[in-house]
């Protein structure tokens, strides 16, 4: 868990290493979360889809929006865009943590419409 800040904006996130005897994967996976209070519900379903990529070799970051949970940002301000500019800076931290070669955004719901 650590706080990362970017563009001055304060982010929160949860990184889940490839367990020590998994094969090594190239490609990394960052879970974008759902919106408003589907987040809420659907956090327990993120958090395990992160553990269980990490337990197969893939390394997982998981990253508040700005607006949600200890993240900065206002959640009045929440938006597509937002959640967009947010899942990108996900990807650019998995990059940083585990110097994958390619990056998938993934996530439920709202988080799959960010995601793409």
């Amino acid at each position: 868990m650590a706080f990362v800040e970017r563009d001055g904006r304060r982010y929160f996130s949860v990184a889940y290493r490839p367990a020590p005897n998994s094969p090594r994967s190239s490609l990394g996976v960052a879970v974008i979360h759902s919106f408003g209070f589907e987040q809420l519900t659907l956090h327990p379903l993120e958090v395990m889809a992160a553990r269980a990529l990490a337990e197969r070799g893939m390394p997982a970051v998981y990253l508040q929006a700005q607006g949600y949970g200890d993240s900065g940002g206002d959640f009045a301000r929440v938006s597509l865009a937002t959640h967009v500019r947010d899942a990108l800076v996900a990807g650019d931290r998995l990059r940083e943590l585990f110097a994958v070669d390619r990056v998938a955004l993934a996530g439920p719901r709202f988080g799959a419409t960010a995601a793409l």
